[in-house]
């Protein structure tokens, strides 16, 4: 009998284990850090803003001169000068990929990735390695990008 309760007591710890890691694993409902910059790093169908300009840093912006990219769904929400206008809001699946640049090469991609309504932030190096975890707080990043919320906290737009 002794056995059969012990048996029991950890096969209920294991299954509240692996339920509990896989929530806290995968808290966006979709995404790892590993997946966010695969699909990051694949531009097909992308577009970039300004015809993929080099653009300088502005404002207080932590990432330097860079380049803005924009998946088909979040460039369906452009305007025809390839802006958000004022107000609205890019729908769920969009992915807008900032590649922060030294020179001509690309040494941070800074992503925001939109899921049910809210943004998932996560920064990455070339290499793959995570920098900003899309399960980081992300008050580092809507510190700065609230500053422009009428434009679904993308300051680009309004900076460029």
């Amino acid at each position: 009998m002794k056995n059969i309760i012990i048996f029991s007591f950890f096969a209920i710890a294991a299954i509240c284990f692996f339920t509990c890691a896989k929530d806290q694993g995968d808290v966006s409902g979709l995404f790892s850090d590993k997946k966010l910059f695969e699909l990051a790093q694949n531009s097909t169908g992308h577009t970039y803003y300004q015809n993929g300009a080099a653009l300088p840093a502005a404002g207080n912006s932590p990432h330097g001169s860079f380049r803005l990219r924009f998946n088909p769904k979040a460039f369906s929400a452009l305007d025809s000068l390839g802006e958000l206008p004022a107000g609205n809001v890019f729908p769920d699946s969009s992915l807008l990929v900032k590649e922060a640049l030294s020179g001509n090469n690309v040494n941070l991609y800074a992503v925001m990735y939109k899921k049910q309504g809210a943004w998932l932030w996560a920064e990455y190096k070339p290499d793959g390695e995570t920098v900003y975890s899309l399960f980081k707080d992300p008050s580092g990043c809507t510190s700065c990008h609230s500053q422009t919320p009428n434009r679904d906290f993308v300051r680009t737009f309004d900076l460029h």
